[in-house]
């Protein structure tokens, strides 16, 4: 026991090298983490499923947004119906959404919108694709 005191007391230097191979190892561990499927196995970092799953999502609840817009602007004739009113004219009513009731109530205007949301979906994951792709060669 009385060894390892003496040689805790001693100022023991560390070795030249030494921040040379810290940064090596730190250098070692990032590549290994960004270049290999090291990285999905970190907590917390999305996998490709959960990133399709997100867009998917996405796509959906911006559907749903457009509805939810459609059925309050509904629910807001309807009210003005009751109370006596005159209803609201199709052609100015815009919902927040900024879909126009009268297209919504058809898949005219509103399947064209819904369309060019998932193809800039589908465009967006196509680029990441061809990234990796690009990165893994």
């Amino acid at each position: 026991m009385s060894i390892l005191r003496n040689r805790a007391k001693e100022n023991v230097p560390w070795p030249k090298s030494a921040p040379i191979y810290a940064a090596a190892l730190i250098i070692l561990t990032y590549c290994l983490t960004a270049f290999t499927g090291l990285k999905y196995t970190i907590p917390g970092y999305p996998s490709a499923k959960s990133r399709q799953a997100a867009l998917d999502n996405m796509a959906k609840v911006d559907s749903l947004e457009r509805v939810m817009d459609m059925w309050s602007a509904q629910i807001s004739n309807i009210q003005r119906i009751v109370g006596g009113q005159a209803p609201a004219d199709p052609a100015t009513t815009s919902p927040a959404g900024g879909a126009n009731v009268a297209d919504t109530t058809g898949t005219d205007d509103y399947a064209v919108k819904d369309s060019l949301l998932r193809e800039a979906v589908r465009g967006l994951d196509q680029a990441l694709e061809e990234h990796k792709n690009g990165t893994d060669k």
